[in-house]
């Protein structure tokens, strides 16, 4: 087998493990959906990525889904639906987030990853503060990371070689 076909039936391959595992996990969260979706976007952002540069993701996830929340929790805080409010909070919370980059083990990408798959949690019926929500983005934001580490280790071997 040539070595450049290894790249595009390894991808196959990892998509194919993330539908299956998606099927035994998905009904945990919500039945009757899937979250291959999640995977894919920590796959893609951090594609390329070194392995120490991955594990700074994850507690980035975790600031991600608290500061998704906390925009949540101040734009309610008057009681009030007003875009005004939801605005300021969400220019607090997000110059927070870009200033939080300064801390070695976070990164703003990892973060802002954290804060859209929590914000996505309208489209899944799912309440945005639950174990469920925070689980549901670790799970699949980890084997996102998994992956695209996959990937890029398998390019670099197969592909990059001269």
């Amino acid at each position: 087998m040539k070595k450049k076909s290894i790249m595009p039936l390894t991808v196959g391959a990892l998509v194919a493990v993330l539908v299956l595992i998606d099927n035994l996990l998905a009904p945990f969260f919500m039945p009757g959906w899937n979250f291959v979706w999640i995977a894919f976007a920590s796959w893609t952002v951090f594609y390329g990525a070194s392995l120490k540069e991955r594990f700074t993701v994850i507690p980035s996830y975790i600031i991600g889904f608290l500061s998704a929340n906390l925009m949540i929790w101040l734009g309610g805080c008057f009681g009030i639906s007003n875009i005004f409010i939801v605005a300021i909070a969400s220019l607090l919370v997000n110059a927070l987030v870009v200033y939080l980059d300064l801390v070695k083990f976070l990164t703003v990408s990892g973060m802002f990853v954290g804060i859209f798959i929590t914000f996505s949690r309208g489209g899944v019926g799912l309440q945005t503060w639950s174990w469920k929500m925070f689980l549901l983005m670790m799970i699949y934001g980890i084997f996102g990371l998994i992956c695209g580490w996959v990937c890029s280790e398998m390019q670099s071997k197969y592909i990059d070689e001269k």
